[in-house]
């Protein structure tokens, strides 16, 4: 009994004494804003300190040791947790977790070691079914990895290496059926026949070394066709949009994504609406307008091509792009 008690009291003196050691640490802004607080032995930040934002609520705790970060690290919004995680020697080492800011549940988690995340990581919908797997080896996405819905089912699949994309990538249905689909090569490039979903569209094509190449099909979830796009060399690319009944509505050409050479819009009946010629998105020249019978309608004369080159280099001179708006002189049919 005296031997505990010996060790009692040892152990409260030597609490007493760090306690003596450690003076309390208040930082304001602006004279009277509180920003920190917490407490220094000798000179350093000791044990835990807590950070204020402007309306002095508090936004982040965190322990230090010898003045150094160690221990927990805490980070709040509206009063409520939105990430949770350790510091050894200054760097995030161990569980971290992140939650929702309104619900407060969990967002995502995983391992951190040395500030690199390592191993599996998951990421949640807020209902708390898994969103998002996969493991890191020295904070680069490695092996495979898994997007879901929200009732569990497999969504999409990515192989990953050293942190790049290589393999088959594919997309599923709620039903299970594949929808996306494609290759990376082992430059994470995409490589040979893909079919995407953008946008509320599907595009399928071919891929060489991560660039689009011959020709691409674009349609809507329906299947029916709402453009093609044949890519050339020298980023040109000729595009057709077409009407839900199959029919061509326009013919057109791209360089660097600007139109750019001859443009022709028809009607669905295939009789020619316009006709005219781009440089680089400015119309040049005569342009041409026709009434759903092929009759000339009337006519809008554009600046020339070299007014336009003058445009576009004055535009890159000026480190920006736009049209300029120039008057346009409008010829009735009767005018010529």
């Amino acid at each position: 009994m005296k031997i505990y008690f010996t060790i009692l009291l040892f152990l409260i003196t030597v609490k007493n004494h760090y306690c003596q050691d450690l003076k309390e640490k208040k930082i304001y802004e602006y004279g009277t804003r509180l920003s920190e607080k917490g407490f220094e032995k000798n000179g350093k930040r000791e044990g835990r300190w807590q950070f204020y934002d402007i309306n002095e609520k508090l936004s982040l705790e965190k322990d230090y040791k010898n003045g150094i970060e160690n221990g927990e690290w805490i980070s709040y919004e509206n009063g409520k947790i939105v990430t949770r995680g350790t510091l050894l020697n200054g760097k995030s080492t161990g569980l971290w977790t992140f939650f929702y800011f309104h619900s407060g549940k969990i967002y995502e988690t995983g391992v951190l070691i040395d500030n690199k995340r390592e191993g599996f990581w998951k990421r949640y919908y807020e209902s708390g079914e898994i969103f998002l797997a996969g493991k890191y080896i020295n904070d680069k996405q490695d092996g495979v990895w898994k997007l879901f819905y929200d009732d569990g089912k497999t969504k999409s699949i990515w192989y990953y290496k050293d942190g790049r994309n290589i393999g088959l990538f594919q997309t599923l249905d709620p039903q299970g059926k594949q929808i996306e689909y494609g290759n990376y090569n082992l430059d994470g490039l995409e490589t040979g026949k893909w079919r995407r979903f953008i946008d509320n569209y599907f595009e399928e094509g071919i891929f060489n070394n991560g660039e689009k190449t011959g020709l691409w099909k674009v349609t809507d979830t329906k299947g029916i066709l709402v453009e093609t796009l044949f890519y050339k060399v020298n980023n040109e690319t000729e595009k057709k949009t077409y009407y839900p009944s199959g029919n061509i509505k326009e013919i057109y050409h791209l360089t660097d994504f600007k139109y750019h050479g001859k443009y022709k819009e028809y009607y669905e009946n295939g009789i020619l609406m316009t006709k005219g010629k781009y440089y680089l998105n400015h119309n040049i020249r005569m342009w041409k307008f026709y009434d759903k019978s092929g009759k000339l309608d009337h006519k809008v004369k554009h600046d020339s091509k070299s007014k336009a080159i003058r445009a576009v280099k004055r535009a890159k001179r000026d480190s920006m792009y736009g049209y300029d708006i120039d008057s346009s002189t409008i010829s009735r049919k009767a005018d010529f």
